[in-house]
């Protein structure tokens, strides 16, 4: 009954109204016990507990009680329900639609309109908003076509569907071969994943990348633009210390952004984005501003990447304005939290927006705003306990509440002794950082000269959680 009450509280006012039509109609549903325990329950909805023995009397109108009758109930309602949900999501795969329709006409000897109704399809793709998916449901909708209708009445046509449907096909397979080449080096990163024998290992032996490129160009195929952002996106993240392909992939995105599909166009920002801050050559200087300039050109278009229902994704939601944060353009970041909050899926915790709404009290020197935002934060994951620890132990400090911030640098070094999930070398900044902090909150408590020698090892040795504020407040005791 539990996956019952969850699949019905998913539903919208819209779809539960829906579902109810479902039920009524004869084509779907020929029992009226089924429509009657719909009705009982859709005045409910969010459903909690169901009370079975009022529901028999509301359904069966029977005055002795029948478990298995209710739990057949349950059960038929429950596969009504997921048969509703597939046609519901038919009826929004266009692509399913045409090979379930197309299928049916041919079985029928109706080629002609078989034909109409797949060269329809492939019409209305003009609308589709992305490269790859485009290429991927041409090419499924020529091959269903050729399947189907195409016969050898007209070789020159049957040669022309072939060229343009291999055409399709290989650079399906090239831009997925890039987009997928371009996750797996951002996954490596963001999971410090260290492999001497990697799944792309001699990627660029196997495939002149460049001369394919070249060749798009030259020809003038539609696909040249989003092929070689793909590229430079994933050369300026493997090997680019030179800001080699950077440059490259700034000329092209920029050049051409205005004629680009709206998906294509959210890709051309992910390629940016990730070529600064996924990048395996470390950037000469801090690319911050330059990063928070191309987030503030995108978003000023209204221009980011979306998930399957339209959503703008948590994470980026999160990356975009810790950029904002980190370039010091603290009021930008503020609007953002705030314009696309309702942007992100429907029951997104608020965490990522009190995080960042903490960085913004925290570098405008508001630190009791900063740990009021802070504790709002529903910890679920390790990354988030450090973000709100670290943060916590620097707000303490600043407000002078020397115990509190100690306490905290002692609970985040027992935290990090004792979890499993990350790494030893993701753990030493945060050891590090502990160490360090409760040295300097020591030596500020009792107002003594911070030894220089600490100061020295600390500033000389290897990177750490929040090093620049630890070093800083070590100067200021020296």
């Amino acid at each position: 009954m539990n996956s019952l009450i969850t699949l019905i509280n998913s539903l919208d006012d819209n779809s539960i109204k829906k579902f109810g039509h479902y039920l009524n109609s004869p084509f779907f549903n020929n029992r009226d016990d089924i429509i009657r325990f719909y009705n009982y329950i859709s005045g409910k909805i969010p459903l909690a507990e169901l009370n079975r023995r009022e529901i028999y009397v509301s359904v069966y109108m029977g005055s002795k009680y029948n478990e298995q009758v209710i739990v057949n109930l349950f059960s038929r309602t429950k596969r009504h329900m997921l048969n509703f949900l597939t046609i519901t999501g038919l009826m929004n795969d266009e692509l399913a639609k045409t090979n379930a329709l197309a299928f049916e006409l041919a079985k029928k000897g109706l080629n002609r309109l078989t034909e109409k109704i797949i060269e329809s399809s492939i019409e209305n793709l003009r609308n589709e908003y992305y490269t790859v998916e485009y290429l991927k449901k041409y090419y499924d909708y020529t091959e269903l076509k050729e399947s189907l209708v195409t016969s050898l009445r007209n070789y020159k046509q049957k040669t022309e569907n072939a060229l343009n449907r291999g055409e399709a096909f290989v650079n399906y397979y090239i831009l997925n071969l890039l987009r997928i080449a371009n996750d797996f080096i951002v996954y490596k990163y963001v999971n410090s994943v260290v492999e001497s024998d990697e799944i792309f290992n001699g990627f660029f032996n196997y495939f002149d990348f460049e001369k394919y490129i070249l060749n798009l160009e030259k020809i003038k195929s539609p696909y040249f633009i989003i092929t070689a952002v793909f590229y430079y996106g994933l050369q300026s993240k493997m090997n680019d210390p030179e800001r080699t392909y950077t440059e490259k992939l700034k000329k092209i995105v920029f050049e051409n952004i205005d004629g680009l599909k709206y998906q294509d166009q959210a890709t051309c920002w992910t390629m940016l984005f990730s070529a600064y801050i996924f990048s395996n050559s470390p950037p000469k200087s801090d690319p911050a501003a330059e990063v928070h300039e191309i987030n503030k050109f995108f978003i000023s278009r209204d221009i980011y990447t979306k998930d399957e229902l339209g959503n703008l994704m948590e994470n980026n939601y999160h990356n975009i304005a810790y950029q904002a944060i980190h370039a010091k353009d603290y009021d930008w970041a503020e609007w953002f939290l705030n314009a696309y909050r309702t942007k992100l899926p429907h029951g997104t915790p608020d965490d990522s927006y009190n995080i960042c709404m903490a960085r913004c009290c925290f570098e405008r020197k508001n630190f009791d705003e900063c740990l009021k935002f802070l504790s709002r934060v529903k910890i679920d994951n390790v990354m988030t306990r450090t973000n709100t620890a670290t943060l916590s132990i620097r707000c303490y400090y600043e407000l002078g509440y020397y115990e509190e911030a100690l306490s905290g640098t002692e609970a985040l070094r027992q935290f990090h002794k004792k979890n499993k999930i990350l790494p030893l070398h993701l753990k030493k900044p945060l050891f590090d950082f502990a160490k360090y902090a409760s040295k300097l909150i020591r030596y500020k408590s009792l107002e003594n000269k911070f030894p220089e020698d600490i100061y020295l090892k600390a500033l000389n040795g290897s990177l750490f959680n929040s090093k620049l504020w630890v070093i800083e407040k070590m100067r200021e005791l020296l």
